[in-house]
C-alpha cells in the first residue's frame, strides 16, 4: 500500500501523539529502503521520545547502515547448515 501525503501526515502526527516523552523499543525488521529523504521524517520523529528510547533495525542491504547513520552495525554472518530448520 503506498501512502500518500496527507495519509503519510495522519499517520506522523498520530505517532507523534502516542510516542512524544514515552520510553520506547521499536524494531524495524528486514528494512529494504535505501532512499534517504525517506528516513529523515522518521528519525525526527523518532527523536520525540524519552531518553531512553532505542530502534533496531535488521536489513540485508548494507547501504541501509549508512543512510540511518547511528551506531555501529553488527554483522552477522551466515548461520550453519547443520543449525538450520528443514
Amino acid at each position: 500500500m503506498k501512502l500518500d501525503d496527507s495519509s503519510t501526515s495522519d499517520l506522523q502526527s498520530r505517532l507523534l501523539e502516542y510516542m512524544a516523552g514515552q520510553c520506547f523499543l521499536l524494531v524495524l525488521d528486514d528494512v529494504w529502503t535505501e532512499d534517504y529523504l525517506k528516513w529523515g521524517p522518521l528519525k525526527d520523529l523518532l527523536k520525540q521520545g524519552a531518553k531512553g528510547s532505542r530502534v533496531l533495525v535488521t536489513s540485508r542491504i548494507t547501504k541501509v547502515k549508512d543512510i540511518i547513520g547511528t551506531q555501529p552495525p553488527h554483522l552477522l554472518g551466515y548461520l550453519p547448515e547443520e543449525e538450520c530448520c528443514h
